[in-house]
């Protein structure tokens, strides 16, 4: 038997490879399949099946790739209503390769189509069963029930059908289950699940709130609270999941562009996103555009920021943060790419972005308005003194709620985690006509670390 989870940081997502007797099975791989193909491959593998447990929203599914290359047979659960052609998986179906069974749960709730997989090892009575629960349950969490809202069905009917799910097909089993998600910490598909990407069912009776809940009204009430909007990119990801994507290989190349010919497209529609770290969009970037860097999770913040309806120039240090950019983008289904632009055609006609030091700012601090773009709940446990709660995501969608009564025209500082958000934030705080705008470098992780004390809601 062999089982891999492969983890993708910058989307907290994790896909699976299960294989026995020269066969193998991908569960809810990425677009990008080339690791599951090279791994197979490693280790004499064919893949012969490909199984998504739902319409994923947070990232395009690799499932026609992998039908088109490998000549895999694409399944999703029985209840999928799409025009992707696959066949159906219904409770208790089962593949069989090798020693191995994997077989269907179908646990509606984070969506109606959703399954986990059971995957059993029936050579062995020593191994115990792993369970991939795709985005049903988290580790310390489960999935959010209100993405399939614009299809009539209401966020409280699908966390009833969670709560029936999770105690129905999933508490049951062995608390020695080996539990393995579709998504960890950073995720958008749920409010507070672990860092940590695999447990037990017997730990998550004890850790996982959702587990804990015995109450069915009260567990809807406590899932549905609190979800944020979900990012702008989940119903475009969703609708080509459903439809079935194009092949990577059909997605025109990335064009190198002139900075006459970048300004050109963005007088014509586009958007321009720079891809370099902070202090060097600081430095000098295309009036404009926004710093989201590469280096950050880039997809979704691009994803939750950029106009879905509007192709984008990229602009980096070489062509290969623009490929780089692009493959990332394509993840999560933005493919209108107008092409790329190299930073240093940018020339010397540039705005700025200052940059604070956290002394500067700490010595100077009376003559500051402060707007922390982190979210709530790390505003609440600790902010810089005298800051205001802004969240970016707000802020994206033109709500500046928080920063409705400051003074566009008095130097303002802008403040994150590490200072990455707050460049974004700078963004559309500009576009507002906040005309003297600081990014705190480094951001509250430099202010502690410098010895500074932040203040806390408790303490206000």
């Amino acid at each position: 038997m062999y089982f891999k989870q492969i983890y993708l940081d910058c989307l907290a997502q994790a896909s699976y490879l299960v294989g026995d007797a020269g066969k193998a099975v991908i569960i809810d791989p990425r677009r990008d399949v080339e690791i599951y193909m090279q791994e197979a491959e490693r280790l004499g593998l064919r893949i012969e099946h490909v199984i998504a447990t739902h319409v994923h929203a947070d990232f395009v599914c690799g499932l026609r790739e992998l039908a088109e290359l490998c000549g895999a047979q694409v399944y999703l659960g029985r209840a999928f209503d799409g025009e992707h052609a696959c066949e159906r998986l219904a409770e208790g179906d089962s593949l069989q390769i090798g020693n191995l069974e994997l077989s269907c749960l179908e646990t509606p709730g984070h969506t109606p189509e959703s399954i986990c997989i059971k995957v059993e090892d029936l050579g062995s009575e020593d191994t115990a069963l792993r369970l991939l629960t795709g985005d049903t349950m988290f580790v310390g969490d489960v999935g959010r029930p209100d993405l399939v809202v614009g299809q009539g069905l209401t966020a409280k009917h699908m966390a009833g059908m969670l709560y029936d799910s999770l105690r129905e097909k999933i508490m049951p089993l062995d608390d020695s289950t080996e539990i393995y998600p579709a998504h960890g910490a950073g995720s958008p598909c749920g409010k507070s699940m672990s860092s940590e990407t695999s447990s037990t069912l017997g730990m998550q009776r004890i850790q996982n709130w959702a587990l804990a809940e015995d109450k069915r009204d009260h567990f809807v009430e406590q899932l549905i609270e609190g979800q944020g909007q979900p990012p702008a990119y989940f119903a475009l990801a969703a609708a080509l999941n459903r439809k079935g994507p194009r092949l990577r290989s059909e997605l025109p190349p990335l064009v190198n562009l002139s900075l006459a010919e970048a300004a050109r497209a963005i007088h014509e529609g586009a958007q321009s996103i720079d891809l370099r770290r902070v202090g060097s969009y600081g430095r000098g970037h295309l009036a404009g555009s926004i710093n989201i860097g590469l280096q950050g999770q880039f997809a979704s913040w691009a994803g939750s920021l950029a106009d879905m309806e509007r192709p984008i120039v990229l602009i980096g240090e070489d062509h290969n943060d623009g490929e780089e950019a692009k493959l990332q983008l394509s993840r999560i289904g933005l493919e209108a790419i107008a092409g790329f632009l190299k930073s240093s055609s940018l020339g010397t006609d540039c705005q700025r972005l200052a940059q604070i030091d956290v002394r500067d700012l700490a010595a100077g601090l009376e003559g500051f308005q402060i707007i922390d773009v982190r979210r709530p709940t790390e505003f609440e446990s600790g902010h810089v003194p005298g800051a205001v709660s802004a969240p970016l995501n707000g802020l994206g969608s033109g709500d500046r709620a928080g920063a409705a009564e400051l003074d566009p025209s008095a130097p303002t500082a802008v403040v994150c985690g590490i200072g990455y958000r707050s460049s974004m934030g700078c963004h559309f705080l500009a576009d507002a006509g906040f005309e003297q705008l600081y990014n705190l470098s480094g951001g509250t992780q430099a202010w502690v670390a410098a010895g500074l004390g932040l203040e806390s809601e408790a303490a206000t």
